[in-house]
């Protein structure tokens, strides 16, 4: 593999852990503290698009 090409599965790994860690920290931090509510639709579908960008960290980091 090119060294181009790890350098952009790098960028991507980096970027969509970061996503991950923004969303974990603006959405569930304050829904297990209590600090505020929202309907449950909405935190189920949070919740599978940090599944899909974590099934997308795990598939790069396997390329």
């Amino acid at each position: 593999m090119s060294e181009n090409k790890k350098d952009v599965y790098k960028f991507w790994l980096g970027f969509f852990e970061k996503l991950i860690l923004l969303l974990l920290a603006t959405i569930f931090m304050p829904l297990i503290i209590g600090q505020f509510e929202l309907p449950a639709k909405i935190v189920v579908l949070i919740s599978i698009a940090c599944l899909f960008f974590l099934f997308a960290i795990i598939y790069i980091s396997i390329k």
